[in-house]
């Protein structure tokens, strides 16, 4: 391609991170124009001299109306493509096809260019067999499939851009040749796209392709190249950090975006410059909003006008951007004056429906609902859905709801719907005219089923996760209307299953996924060498990323991520294989199935109550259910209720012996203050039933909180922890990630020994604190072999310790017993979650130390290992806890395990102590060798240590509740069974004597 269709090109690519949605006025983008075919591959195409003249009056079309005038452009091609049909020289015929679709693309003629793109393909498919011979290498069709991945990116339809592209890029794998400055654009959309689609880590390794292209592509001046790359990775960062809320990241994605600045700006008059300095100020302006810097948001939007045409399409989304800052800083009419220009503008700019129309209208529709002019606020609403849902014209009826449409762009589908769900609903309470709350509920299940479908369409763990974080404000809403419409009908059936479906659609995505992924994997119609790909893949992919993050500098990082490039590509195949091949499978193992009300209650065991909960920005929902019944409660979320969650699980948490924390009394008020607002309205409503069980599902700041310590009741006189009512003596208390939990797993497991145990040696360990490792903690740990040797003195087992107690040794046994038992430090890393880790005993010499046997196992190696224990008790600190994120809950270790196969799991919840977790631990494994339930051992191990004499100066709850059971209550040896087989051996025993006595009687007697 001629570097001057690639200057223009890459204007109009550079664009695209000028604001969400926005690309700049496309300067040429007219690669499909022979010129613009690789020279490399010029040779492999036949030629003949009326390919020629028609090759240099396609030129001549470019350079004389190209830019100037669609339709005198249009029908200059229209007789170049006659000439080459009559000589049927197809390869011609697309060429020039293809250049009129992208003129009609420069000129946002999208109907235009997609109609001709459909007559594009046809011609290449009516006459395949010819440009086989004629373009051997497929060129002219991989050109036809660029200008779609354009068409396709700039309406919005992310999903069909990337697929696309991806034919370009699999057409290069097969016939090679084609130019890798042409590919480096291919990536760059492809990355882009990923963005959109909120696949962070997709995009960018899309865009480390892009920058591999570019340096193979060994162009003379690539310091333009190099600030679109600052750019695209620092989007790749903000974006990421405004799913996560993390403002360091949002301080990393600020600095790509001044790099890229210091670079453009000395060529800041060169025509081709302007695009990318519009998106650096764009991106550095929506990043400081983020940040609450409204001041200098304000001052980069000037910046990018400046760079931008007065009539430019892409100042709608600039409008938009500043109608937004004023919004937040509650400047209304200021704000509604630039939502409208942004809107006038986009309409001006757009031709027919258009996603990008859409962006200032939701703006707009969101400030006019904080004004409460509810009727102005639905009317923008509805318009907005009419452009971007095909098929939905009805915008007049503002009661009437869209299909869903599988090409729109979700993003803006869901901020729709919810906010016509939050108008409809404010118009019910105003009201009370009930089809506003029948259409506000109607919206809201219309917004589920497009979350539902995305999650089907695209099954990687990162989509899901985003997916659910963006979610959450929308699920809560939904939870607003379908329970002001519960208070109205209490005995709706309907209004109880979306409501749980509402609850359930907050929790753990990839933990559901593990939950179904052992019921699937029984799915006999699938070939176990595909499932055994599958995992590998997956796992390779985790642990190729993490070797990157913690060597970004390493001599072979770029081969790394050539590496984990290959490896995506190869999953996203497998899964598309799995797709077609296997459907039952693929539903049953993706399809994100949730559990139905009734389904739940027919999995619950009897005398067993389960409480799940959503903790949201406004409110708390809590959802009882049993056997044969179940209620809802809303708790309004005031801050008082937040800070006492938050200060009870910071006392509990503290190590700390001052007589001030210690003392019971406090304690006592503020554990009976969260029992009596967050448990005690559903536990009461469920007093004529006798509960013996309590099953878990916490949400927010309760995920951090062991809610056996509660305290249940309290008096003036109490001084002594040991003598609390806590709720563990009323009940037996588990956790589970979501109701999916409760669903028996069949699946068969064998095991070679009953009990195997870890008790590393840290004397020799090589600590060294970094970004990924987090704090320094304590070496010695004095009772962790101990704690192991008797725990295992009730089982058939193995133990490893000291220098046997590695992590390679667990990578190679972990499948082999029943009940793991790791007794070692481990740490939380907040800021990165998957680098959170469990430290096993270091390797002797540090040629043996690669990345198995480091004495480091991190989260995301886990996700590696295939642990299939019935239980795996982690008495290291921390391993239940971690960040926690919308949608997934807390990033833990133990959690990570759950992942990786097991299925229950006991964790800590904070950093505990050494001596006191080896004594209950002793007495948990003896209950469990007692065939006592999971739960129930935990609940008697506690109540001994606490009732303890020994104990008694180690009652606070710091020292015995940090521990809690995430999974089902069976036991893992079931011991009833030996009772009856002695049972049945014994009466044998008695019958045999019987018979024998009663024949030596009818024996005749001797003399």
């Amino acid at each position: 391609m001629n570097q001057k269709v690639f200057t223009n090109d890459f204007a109009a690519l550079s664009a695209l991170v000028g604001n969400s949605f926005v690309t700049l006025h496309r300067l040429s983008m007219a690669c499909i124009i022979v010129a613009s075919i690789p020279a490399s591959t010029l040779g492999s195409v036949q030629k003949d001299s009326l390919d020629v003249r028609i090759i240099q009056a396609l030129d001549d079309i470019y350079n004389d109306f190209y830019f100037a005038d669609y339709f005198k452009a249009a029908e200059a091609l229209d007789r170049q493509i006659e000439i080459a049909s009559k000589a049927r020289r197809w390869h011609m015929v697309l060429s020039g096809l293809t250049l009129k679709a992208k003129c009609a693309y420069n000129h946002y003629l999208a109907d235009k260019t997609y109609s001709i793109l459909l007559q594009a393909e046809s011609v290449a498919e009516e006459y395949r067999q010819a440009l086989d011979s004629l373009d051997p290498v497929r060129e002219y069709r991989s050109e036809i499939n660029y200008v779609r991945g354009m068409h396709f990116h700039e309406v919005g339809d992310f999903s069909r851009s990337i697929s696309s592209f991806e034919i370009i890029i699999d057409n290069q794998r097969k016939y090679k040749g084609i130019d890798p400055f042409y590919l480096y654009y291919v990536y760059s959309f492809i990355g882009h796209a990923s963005l959109q689609l909120m696949l962070f880590d997709k995009a960018y390794l899309n865009y480390e392709e892009a920058s591999a292209m570019l340096i193979a592509s060994q162009v003379e001046d690539n310091s333009y190249q190099l600030a679109m790359g600052n750019l695209y990775k620092g989007q790749c960062k903000e974006y990421k950090a405004k799913n996560i809320s993390d403002q360091k990241l949002a301080h990393s994605a600020m600095a790509h975006y001044k790099e890229a600045l210091r670079i453009l700006l000395p060529q800041k008059e060169k025509i081709s410059y302007k695009g990318a300095l519009m998106s650096a100020y764009t991106r550095l302006a929506a990043t400081s909003s983020f940040m609450n810097q409204y001041d200098s948001a304000i001052y980069y939007l000037h910046e990018s006008i400046k760079f931008q045409g007065s009539n430019e399409p892409t100042l709608s989304g600039t409008y938009s951007d500043f109608g937004d800052l004023y919004m937040k800083q509650h400047k209304y009419s200021l704000a509604k004056e630039y939502f409208d220009k942004g809107i006038a503008i986009a309409n001006a700019g757009y031709q027919g429906k258009h996603f990008r129309k859409v962006i200032p209208m939701l703006k707009k529709t969101e400030l006019l609902l904080m004004q409460q002019n509810f009727l102005g606020a639905l009317e923008t609403c509805q318009v907005a859905l009419s452009q971007v849902v095909k098929g939905f014209d009805n915008a007049k009826d503002l009661h009437a709801l869209p299909a869903v449409d599988r090409e729109a762009n979700i993003d803006l589908v869901l901020d729709g719907l919810t906010l016509k769900g939050r108008i409809h609903l404010a118009l019910y309470k105003k009201s009370n005219d009930d089809i506003e709350l029948k259409t506000s509920l109607a919206s809201y299940q219309t917004a589920i089923e497009v979350i539902e479908d995305a999650q089907k369409r695209f099954p990687e763990g990162e989509y899901k996760q985003t997916l659910a974080a963006k979610a959450h404000p929308l699920y809560e809403y939904a939870l607003d209307a379908a329970f002001t419409s519960y208070e109205k009908n209490p005995g709706s059936h309907h209004l109880t299953e979306l409501i749980f479906k509402l609850l359930e659609s907050n929790k753990s995505t990839m933990l559901r996924d593990a939950s179904t992924s052992s019921l699937a994997f029984n799915y006999q119609d699938v070939p176990t060498s595909t499932l055994e790909k599958e995992s590998i893949l997956k796992g390779s992919i985790a642990s190729m990323r993490a070797r990157l993050y913690e060597n970004p500098v390493d001599s072979s990082a770029i081969e790394w991520k050539r590496e984990l490039y290959a490896l995506t590509r190869q999953y996203d195949s497998i899964l598309t294989k799995i797709r077609n091949d296997h459907p039952r499978y693929f539903e049953l193992k993706y399809g994100d199935h949730l559990l139905s009300i009734d389904e739940a209650k027919a999995a619950l065991a009897p005398e067993t109550l389960m409480l799940e909960y959503f903790w949201g920005d406004r409110s708390i929902y809590i959802l009882g259910l049993s056997k044969s019944h179940f209620v809802v409660k809303r708790i309004a979320l005031y801050e008082e209720i937040k800070n006492s969650v938050s200060d009870l699980i910071k006392l509990i948490g503290s190590s700390e012996t001052d007589s001030k924390v210690r003392q019971a009394l406090p304690f006592a008020k503020i554990s009976n203050a969260t029992y009596t607002r967050l448990l005690k309205p559903v536990i009461d409503a469920f007093a004529d039933e006798l509960i013996r069980t309590l099953v878990i599902i916490p949400d927010g700041l309760l995920a951090y909180l062991p809610f056996d310590l509660l305290v249940t009741s309290h008096k003036k006189e109490e001084t002594t922890y040991g003598a609390l009512s806590y709720l563990l003596r009323s009940y037996v208390i588990r956790n589970i990630f979501s109701a999916s939990e409760l669903l028996a797993n069949d699946t068969k497991k064998s095991y070679s020994v009953n009990y195997m145990g870890f008790a590393p040696d840290y004397s020799n360990f090589n600590w060294q604190p970094d970004a990924t490792r987090g704090k320094e903690f304590g070496t010695a740990l004095t009772h962790n072999v101990e704690e192991i040797t008797a725990a295992a003195s009730f089982f058939d087992g193995k133990v490893f310790t000291q220098n046997e107690a590695t992590e390679e040794t667990f990578r190679t046994v972990s499948g082999d017993g029943k009940m793991l038992h790791l007794s070692m430090h481990g740490f939380v890393n907040d800021l990165v979650p998957s680098f959170s880790a469990l430290l096993f005993t270091s390797a002797d010499s540090s040629d043996d130390q690669d990345a198995n046997n480091d004495g480091v196992l991190h989260l995301h190696e886990l996700y590696n290992i295939a642990i299939n224990a019935e239980l795996a008790v982690l008495s290291a600190c921390e391993t239940g806890t971690g960040r926690f994120a919308r949608g997934e809950g807390s990033m833990s270790l133990g959690r990570a395990f759950r992942y990786a196969g097991c299925e229950n799991i006991i964790m800590s919840l904070w950093k505990v102590n050494d001596n006191t977790t080896a004594r209950l631990m002793k007495e948990l494994f003896s209950n469990l060798n007692l065939g006592m339930g999971k739960d129930e051992a935990l609940r008697q191990a506690k109540l001994d240590f606490i009732n303890n004499s020994e104990n008694k100066y180690f009652t606070h709850p710091y020292y015995w509740s940090g521990f809690v059971l995430t999974g089902d209550s069976a036991p893992v040896f079931d011991r009833s069974r030996n009772w009856y087989y002695i049972a049945a051996f014994s009466a044998t025993i008695v019958i045999v004597f019987v018979v024998i006595i009663y024949f030596k009687r009818k024996k005749p007697l001797s003399r």
